[in-house]
């Protein structure tokens, strides 16, 4: 949140806060008007103004409000108001990208050396360090997906996230295609930021899931090209079970294989606006998917990561201190004549 002069909130959800205060002063109201009416209740109005010289429902007021605006000038402290430093920001001109990263079990597939997942991680390590200027984001799936990093340009926090991905991660196995992609069309979130926007789905296909074009269309009509790419192979390999360490074999008793589902993913590439690649060579895949990109115009953003900031919740602390104390000294009840 920014406002005049180039300050904004650090913490803005704290202003959430703010919204006591009028509910506080409307339960102060409702309290004084009931007390009226009790007092009111006692008799002659005069006789119980004499009985109780020192009542100052003036006063009462007045540390009322002065506690409930330092209240107010403490959330506003809380949320951080700053400026960022003197010194010119960091303007980046890359794209925003969401990794889409496929950990299911049919991953660990070694049709693809050394198997599907990590030459499907190198790829990505390959491609980040290629474009240095890009904001990048992941989403791993299996049965569930789930975003793992927000958009950042942070690529050292990026590759740790991609190195740590596996089927351990994720208690659900499955592909949930369509679900994956709910999940980058959420990361890139409602605000236009000007930025060109790219989906790189990898994955080895293997589901019937119907939502998948569904979430691609919804990605394509805001503007997102998606990029497909086949991690395995048509013909399909034999899969180990990390339990038995033996072949893996269905309910049946029948050995499982797991193919590449081009289709589905061509079919995804073809919604998306985007190309279609198979991993088997990745340096031809890595070239492919930077040319794509390479002359691509998008806004510049600022790069916040590397920005220092002076802070101002200090001159909200001063006068809100200030009013507590004032409400200390000020009593409730005036003083009375011997």
């Amino acid at each position: 949140m920014t406002l005049p002069f180039d300050i904004e909130f650090g913490r803005p959800e704290a202003l959430y806060l703010l919204a006591l205060v009028p509910l506080l002063a409307l339960a102060w109201w409702s309290y004084r008007r009931w007390q009226r009416r009790r007092i009111a209740g006692l008799g002659d109005a005069a006789l119980i103004a004499r009985m109780m010289p020192g009542r100052s429902p003036h006063r009462a007021a007045t540390r009322f409000f002065l506690g409930l605006l330092a209240f107010a000038l403490g959330i506003l402290a809380l949320a951080n108001p700053r400026r960022p430093a003197a010194g010119d920001p960091e303007l980046r001109t890359g794209i925003d990208q969401v990794f889409a990263l496929d950990v299911s079990n049919s991953m660990l597939a070694s049709d693809v050396a050394p198997n599907r997942l990590q030459a499907a991680k190198d790829l990505l390590k390959s491609l980040i360090r290629q474009r240095r200027n890009d904001r990048v984001a992941l989403v791993v799936f299996a049965g569930h997906a789930y975003a793992q990093l927000p958009l950042t340009y942070d690529h050292s926090a990026a590759e740790l996230f991609i190195d740590a991905a596996n089927p351990g991660q994720l208690p659900a196995q499955g592909t949930a295609v369509g679900e994956a992609l709910d999940q980058c069309r959420e990361l890139f979130g409602i605000e236009n930021t000007g930025r060109y926007r790219t989906v790189l789905l990898l994955t080895d296909g293997e589901t019937h899931d119907d939502k998948a074009l569904e979430s691609a269309k919804a990605l394509t009509d805001r503007g997102v090209l998606i990029n497909t790419v086949g991690i395995g192979s048509p013909g399909g390999t034999t899969l180990i079970d990390p339990k038995t360490k033996t072949l893996k074999k269905d309910e049946s008793g029948n050995t499982v294989v797991s193919r590449l589902n081009q289709e589905l993913l061509q079919n995804i590439a073809s919604v998306g606006k985007g190309q279609y690649l198979l991993l088997s060579d990745r340096a031809a895949a890595q070239s492919a998917l930077l040319a794509a990109v390479a002359n691509v115009k998008s806004a510049p953003l600022v790069d916040k990561a590397n920005l220092s900031y002076d802070p101002f919740y200090h001159w909200l602390l001063l006068p809100m201190l200030v009013l507590l104390v004032l409400q200390g000294l000020l009593p409730e009840r005036k003083k009375v004549a011997a």
